[in-house]
């Protein structure tokens, strides 16, 4: 195997089976189908501890969303450059430095380029990760088997990740839910 060819390789080697390679994706994907700058449920909390108007992190979430509509021309470019390994393990790396910083500070202006910056670099790791996906659930990529398994998957985790973090803001403060 030539170096350009193992530099190419996916997430995981050959000799990894199928059913252990989804169990590892699917673990993986639950970090960044839960992360969020800002939950819309905790923004009562975050208003009335920062001193800031609620449009600011409706501004923020909306920031999460242009930074992965920002990120689809990038991925593509990038993935000629590195392997998908690297940007799977940087996306999960900032995505831990951006959300501790988000934590700790008071700055509304920060935290809403923070969330756009966030969803940069959670759609990068979203791709790394869906598209094998697609390709074990469906190896014809037929997207009427894909879609009723992994939507659902999708709108389970993000709702129970809302409702997680709004309880745990509940009986402690709003940083936890990023840290």
């Amino acid at each position: 195997m030539s170096s350009a060819n193992k530099y190419k390789q996916g997430l995981f080697h050959d000799w990894t089976p199928k059913l252990v390679q989804l169990l590892l994706i699917i673990v993986c994907l639950l970090p960044l189908l839960a992360a969020s700058r800002v939950y819309s449920v905790n923004t009562s909390d975050m208003t009335s501890d920062l001193g800031v108007l609620s449009e600011w992190f409706s501004f923020a979430n909306y920031a999460s969303f242009i930074g992965m509509t920002i990120a689809m021309p990038m991925v593509f470019r990038t993935k000629q450059y590195f392997p998908s390994k690297v940007l799977a393990v940087g996306s999960f790396i900032m995505i831990a430095v951006l959300s501790g910083m988000c934590a700790s500070t008071k700055n509304e202006y920060f935290i809403v380029s923070a969330s756009f910056f966030l969803g940069m670099f959670k759609f990068i790791g979203l791709m790394e990760f869906i598209v094998p996906v697609y390709y074990i659930i469906s190896p014809e990529f037929y997207k009427k088997k894909f879609y009723p398994i992994f939507y659902p998957f999708t709108l389970i985790i993000g709702v129970g990740s809302g409702y997680f973090f709004s309880s745990m803001s509940t009986f402690m403060y709003w940083e936890y839910a990023n840290l």
